[in-house]
């Protein structure tokens, strides 16, 4: 979990590299801290077509016109095609790195 904001920023600025647009990979990085927030699920599972497709068929995925089914499909692709042993991106401090952080459990 104390790793979590430098997954969340490392998801952002793989996407950013792949050529998404700033707004729509903040978007898709902010939507997949909520996810984690909510189901607090690892990232390994987070990244299995069972965890997409739960998301895909939930109703806050539906009435959110997809937008958590398509951030966990690119989270799918950004994890997978990592390697094993390759670390993690540092998330920014201060201000700047505040939406990658997630509330603790009892938040």
């Amino acid at each position: 979990e104390e790793q979590f904001p430098n997954l969340a920023y490392s998801f952002h600025q793989w996407m950013l590299n792949a050529g998404k647009k700033e707004n729509t990979a903040k978007s898709y990085a902010r939507t997949f801290c909520l996810l984690f927030e909510e189901d607090r699920k690892a990232p390994s599972d987070m990244a299995s077509e069972e965890y997409f497709n739960i998301t895909k068929a939930s109703f806050k995925n539906k009435s959110g016109n997809g937008q958590r089914s398509a951030s966990i499909r690119l989270w799918m692709e950004f994890y997978n095609s990592r390697s094993q042993d390759e670390g993690w991106q540092t998330a920014p401090e201060g201000k700047e790195g505040k939406m990658y952080q997630v509330k603790g459990k009892d938040e």
